[in-house]
């Protein structure tokens, strides 16, 4: 970081991909404050952190000692430089759910609503992710109803719900959800198939992973190769 001081001083332009490797570093290293303060500095610089970049550094951030702290102060920061919208928000929501911190997450998306920004459809998707990563399945579920207040169910968020509560495990829920997702007549995407079965033949209910697939191609598409491969596994063993 002196070395980087340094060469400031003296006015020897840092390249973007070299902000990007200072600050990967600085995660590695547990130092998160730093990190933070690379990813401001190199905005002032005009270059532009992906959201990949900003998910390292809040998680970082959210592994030190009182991570609220650090949190906030750089999400203040990036409102500050500037005009707040919903993409900064965002941000922070998924960099929170993957330090698998949701109530700072939650904290966010209430900030967001409360400075007059409705929460979009990946704003309610991430933090939805935000507490099935956590476990947090009530949570979850709560959640989802509190969407059906604001917005119709579509696709994007039954493959949400479903996928993540099958890698927690949940799959006789996930499998209610995908009823209710056919039932209105939304089509689950493959991959909402895909992760259900691969569950019920681990769990030995291949009788169910049939019917699935039958369900499948009743919505008109083929059994993908990923399944295909789950149930040439399992009949082997």
């Amino acid at each position: 970081y002196l070395i980087h001081g340094e060469l400031d001083r003296i006015n020897k332009v840092t390249k973007k991909a070299t902000y990007f490797n200072l600050i990967h570093g600085f995660n590695k290293s547990n130092r998160g404050d730093i990190a933070a303060r690379l990813l401001i500095e190199m905005q002032a610089k005009g270059h532009t952190p992906t959201r990949a970049l900003y998910r390292a550094v809040i998680c970082c951030l959210c592994d030190m000692e009182y991570p609220e702290n650090q949190f906030f102060k750089l999400l203040e920061m990036q409102l500050s430089r500037h005009e707040p919208n919903f993409q900064i928000y965002n941000f922070f929501i998924d960099g929170a759910g993957h330090a698998k911190k949701p109530d700072l997450a939650r904290e966010v998306f209430e900030m967001m609503r409360r400075s007059g920004i409705e929460p979009t459809l990946s704003s309610d998707i991430l933090m939805l992710q935000s507490y099935l990563k956590s476990k947090r399945i009530s949570n979850a579920l709560n959640f989802f109803s509190d969407i059906r207040q604001r917005r119709k169910i579509n696709s994007k968020l039954y493959n949400t719900i479903i996928v993540g509560l099958c890698k927690v495990n949940k799959v006789d829920i996930a499998l209610e959800f995908l009823r209710e997702c056919r039932n209105n007549g939304v089509v689950p995407g493959t991959d909402c198939y895909e992760v259900l079965i691969q569950m019920l033949c681990s769990n030995k209910r291949y009788d169910m992973a049939i019917n699935l697939i039958n369900d499948l191609e009743k919505t008109g598409r083929h059994v993908t190769s990923f399944i295909g491969n789950i149930l040439l596994l399992h009949s082997l063993k």
